[in-house]
């Protein structure tokens, strides 16, 4: 059994915190990102979801609303498999220019829960 990372741990206690949506087929682009999921609508007074890839996949992924954008975090390889547990993230064009797009680290994953806390 592998040891989880810090990483883990801090995304899969986001993840379980949040509402779960149904995964939406046209989250996916094709190529392993989830590039639909910032085109997401939040309800009313909700401004982060967590989702679970369909299929084989079961990837996880969490869509938050901030700073008038959206980002979009998600594992980039299937869980459970030989490769490393990896955080990547999407976002808008305005949301970009704060936040990490690409692989992210734990700090920033421990900066967006909280961000999230607080709204």
């Amino acid at each position: 059994m592998a040891i989880k990372t810090e990483m883990q741990t801090v995304f899969e206690s986001l993840h379980s915190s949040l509402p779960e949506i149904d995964f939406i087929a046209e989250f996916s682009n094709g190529t392993g990102y989830f590039d639909g999921a910032l085109d997401f609508q939040f309800p009313l007074g909700v401004h982060a979801v967590a989702f679970v890839a369909e299929g084989e996949d079961k990837r996880r992924g969490v869509i938050c609303k901030i700073q008038g954008g959206v980002v979009c975090l998600f594992e980039r390889y299937t869980p459970g498999g030989e490769s490393p547990f990896v955080m990547v993230a999407n976002a808008t064009d305005r949301v970009r220019k704060h936040w990490p797009h690409g692989q992210w680290s734990t700090e920033a994953v421990r900066c967006l829960r909280m961000i999230i806390e607080l709204t």
